[in-house]
C-alpha cells in the first residue's frame, strides 16, 4: 500500500512538472509572437509610408491640437486630447491614410512575421487576420490555422480612429514548446518511468489464503429394529411407512426410484396398482420423509419429474460411505 501511495505521489509530481514546463514554453512562444508582430507591423508601415510620401507636409517642429485632412470630396478634422508634436500628429494621420488608401496586405505581413519569429528562435506556421472597422476582415493564406486553436497576438489601434487591428496566429508543435521551456521535460518523464517501475515491479506480496480443510461427514445409520435413524449424536425415530420409504430410497441411493417401485415396497398387495391412483399418498409420505430429514442437512430427497424420487447424500462422498443400515434379525412391527 505504501508503495502505491509513493507511485501516486511520483505521478502527480510528474504531471505538475510537465504542466509547468508546457506553460513556460507557451509563455516564451507568446512573448516571441508579440514582439515579432509588433516589428512586422512597424516594418510594413514604413514600407507603405515610403510609397505615400506625397501625402505628408514638411515638419515645422511645433505642437498641434488638431489637424485637418482634405480629400477629393470630404474634409475631416481630428482633434487631439493634448497638444501633440507636429511630427507625431502627421504620423498618426499617415497611419489613418495608409489604412484607407493602402491597407495592410495580410500575406506580406505574415511573411514579415515569420522572418521576425525566426530571429526569435521560433519557426512555425503562422497566419494574419487584418480587421478594419466592423465590415472588413482579411486573412492571409493558411486555412489550417484557426483563431481558437493556437496562440494569438494582437495589435490594436493602428490608425488614428482606432478601428484598425492585426491578429497573428501561430501553430506551435510540442517539440518547439518543450525546447523553449525554462523547466526541461526530462525530470517529469523520469518521474513517470519511476512510478511505472514502482507499480510494475514492486508489487506487494499476495496475502496468504487459508487452506480449505476437507469437510467430513458422519454416517447416516438406519436401524430397522426400532425404525430410527442416527447421525453422530443425533437420533430420530420415524413412522413405519416413512422409515420403509427411506429404506427403499437408501437401497437405490443416487438412483431414481419410480412410483411403481414405491407402491410395490409400501403396499405389497397392490404392487400392480396404477401409480396415478397412489400419487397423492406417495407425495404425502415423501413430504413427511423430507420433514424428518430436515434435521440432517447433508441428505435430501430430489423429485425427478415424470420418473420418481432420488435420495442424495453429501456431494463429496458416495452414498455407500454416508449411509449405513444396521443388520436386524427382526424388523419393527407396525
Amino acid at each position: 500500500m505504501q508503495k502505491q501511495i509513493a507511485a501516486s505521489i511520483l505521478i502527480t509530481l510528474a504531471l505538475l512538472s510537465l504542466f509547468f514546463s508546457q506553460l513556460s514554453g507557451k509563455q516564451h512562444v507568446q512573448a516571441a509572437l508579440d514582439k515579432a508582430l509588433m516589428k512586422a507591423v512597424e516594418i510594413d508601415y514604413h514600407r507603405r509610408n515610403n510609397k505615400e510620401v506625397t501625402y505628408f507636409n514638411r515638419f515645422l517642429n511645433r505642437k498641434l491640437v488638431g489637424i485637418r485632412l482634405k480629400s477629393a470630396d470630404t474634409t475631416e478634422e481630428f482633434h487631439f486630447k493634448d497638444s501633440t508634436e507636429e511630427c507625431v500628429a502627421h504620423q498618426l494621420i499617415g497611419q489613418y491614410i495608409l489604412s484607407i488608401i493602402r491597407p495592410l496586405q495580410p500575406d506580406e505581413v505574415n511573411e514579415l512575421l515569420q522572418e521576425q519569429l525566426k530571429k526569435e528562435g521560433v519557426d512555425c506556421p503562422t497566419r494574419i487576420a487584418y480587421h478594419y472597422g466592423d465590415t472588413l476582415t482579411r486573412w492571409s493564406k493558411n486555412e489550417k490555422l484557426t483563431a481558437w486553436a493556437h496562440p494569438v497576438s494582437k495589435q490594436d489601434s493602428l490608425d488614428i480612429k482606432g478601428q484598425m487591428s492585426v491578429e497573428a496566429y501561430a501553430d506551435c508543435p510540442f517539440s518547439l514548446i518543450a525546447r523553449l521551456a525554462d523547466w526541461p521535460l526530462w525530470p517529469g518523464g523520469l518521474l513517470v518511468l519511476t512510478a511505472v517501475g514502482l507499480l510494475c515491479f514492486w508489487r506487494t506480496a499476495p496475502k496468504e489464503q487459508p487452506v480449505p480443510q476437507p469437510q467430513t461427514h458422519t454416517v447416516l445409520t438406519l436401524n430397522p429394529a426400532d425404525g430410527s435413524i442416527c447421525e453422530g449424536d443425533r437420533q430420530q425415530r420415524l413412522p413405519r411407512m416413512t422409515f420403509e420409504l427411506l429404506e427403499l430410497l437408501f437401497q437405490f441411493s443416487n438412483q431414481v426410484v419410480t412410483r411403481q417401485q414405491i407402491i410395490a415396497h409400501l403396499w405389497k398387495k397392490d404392487a400392480a396398482a396404477d401409480a396415478h391412483s397412489y400419487k397423492n399418498r406417495i407425495e404425502r409420505h415423501v413430504l413427511m420423509l423430507r420433514k424428518e430429514l430436515a434435521g440432517f442437512p447433508d441428505y435430501r430427497i430430489e423429485t425427478v419429474p415424470g420418473n420418481g424420487y432420488m435420495l442424495k447424500g453429501p456431494e463429496s462422498m458416495e452414498a455407500e460411505d454416508t449411509l449405513h443400515r444396521l443388520p436386524s434379525k427382526q424388523r419393527r412391527k407396525s
